[in-house]
């Protein structure tokens, strides 16, 4: 499971890819402007309702890219071409659905346990007086899930935009008929 992690991750252009991501920056940003909703802990709310619609868009974002165009178009997307050097369009472009897929599921499954609230770490340390590194760490693990939730959403115009510049690829490969 790791090494087929590994694989995605450095199709869909690796650390370097995330570092660069403006969607990394625009979480970042609006994770900063909705601190209220990492305060209150709804983006548990806002991850469970609106996450799963999400993720069935990018799981059919993935079946449109599999059967778009003809086995000419789809094979020369499988060559080795512009997205990446090392890897071929085909691979590049299906590496980024699957990331998306891998950090929604991510971000619902952290929103689930951190609903649950299984981390209680006055009660693992029989120490009452810890009651501020309790609230501590709540309160950062609530700005991780806040910043993952906006991601994931950001996810969806990324992949949105993939889907529109791979049908523009194809039309643009569409020979044409005189």
């Amino acid at each position: 499971m790791i090494d087929n992690f590994r694989s995605i991750f450095r199709a869909y252009g690796g650390w370097n890819s995330l570092w660069r991501s403006s969607y990394i920056r625009l979480s970042a940003i609006l994770t900063i402007v909705c601190f209220q909703i990492a305060i209150s802990e709804k983006w548990t709310e806002i991850s469970l309702s609106v996450l799963p619609s999400m993720l069935g868009f990018s799981i059919a974002a993935i079946a449109i890219v599999t059967v778009i165009g003809d086995d000419g178009f789809r094979k020369s997307l499988s060559k080795v071409s512009t997205i990446s050097d090392k890897f071929s369009d085909l691979e590049s472009l299906m590496a980024s659905f699957v990331w998306f897929i891998i950090v929604q599921v991510s971000t619902v499954i952290y929103s689930v346990a951190f609903s649950s609230k299984p981390y209680d770490f006055c009660k693992i340390n029989n120490n009452e007086s810890c009651r501020d590194y309790n609230v501590t760490a709540n309160m950062i693990m609530s700005y991780i899930g806040t910043f993952f939730t906006i991601y994931s959403i950001l996810l969806v115009i990324s992949s949105t935009i993939l889907m529109f510049q791979l049908f523009r690829l194809y039309i643009r490969n569409i020979p044409d008929s005189e």
